[in-house]
C-alpha cells in the first residue's frame, strides 16, 4: 500500500510539473490562444515550479520517481507516434 501510494502522489506532483511546463511553453512560443490575465505572471516562474516538482519526486520516493518519468515519456512517445 505505501508503494502505491508513493506512486500515486508521484503521479499527482507530475500532472503539477506537466502544467506548468505547458504553461511556460505556450508563453515562450507566444501561442496565440495563450491570454494569461493574471498580472504578476511570469513564464520563468512557471518553469520554477517545474523544476520544484521535479525536485520533490526524487525527494518523495527516487524509485517511484523514475517509474513515473519512464510511463509518461512512454506515453508521450506513444501519442507522438
Amino acid at each position: 500500500l505505501n508503494v502505491v501510494s508513493g506512486l500515486l502522489s508521484n503521479f499527482f506532483v507530475a500532472s503539477y510539473a506537466l502544467i506548468n511546463f505547458s504553461a511556460f511553453h505556450a508563453s515562450i512560443t507566444k501561442s496565440p490562444g495563450w491570454r494569461p490575465t493574471f498580472k504578476l505572471y511570469n513564464p520563468w516562474f512557471s518553469l520554477f515550479g517545474t523544476l520544484i516538482c521535479l525536485a520533490v519526486m526524487l525527494v518523495m520516493v527516487w524509485g517511484s520517481a523514475i517509474i513515473t518519468v519512464v510511463i509518461i515519456a512512454i506515453l508521450y512517445m506513444y501519442i507522438h507516434y
